[in-house]
């Protein structure tokens, strides 16, 4: 929260640090690409270990999460388990 005037304080969703925001977004574009040119060398679809099926069944969490933490999970717990029919060979 900015405080704009001694009795107004203004409420925003704005980041406290664009510079990692734009740090962030880069390495998700890179990922993306990256995923995208090497997708033939890997395989069509992979088992979801048991440890990622349980994180989709625990508790959604209560306290803000940090969006790289955020963006940790998406790669490391979704996008290689993957259900669309994305792959060449698929």
């Amino acid at each position: 929260m900015d405080q704009t005037s001694s009795n107004h304080i203004e409420e925003t969703l704005d980041p406290d640090d664009w510079a990692a925001i734009r740090t962030l977004a880069y390495k998700m574009v890179d990922d993306a690409a990256l995923r995208l040119s090497d997708l033939r060398s890997q395989p069509a679809w992979q088992p979801m270990p048991d440890r990622v099926r349980d994180y989709y069944t625990s508790d959604v969490p209560v306290e803000p999460t940090p969006l790289d933490a955020i963006y940790d999970d998406i790669a490391t717990k979704l996008m290689p388990y993957s259900m669309g029919a994305i792959h060449p060979r698929f």
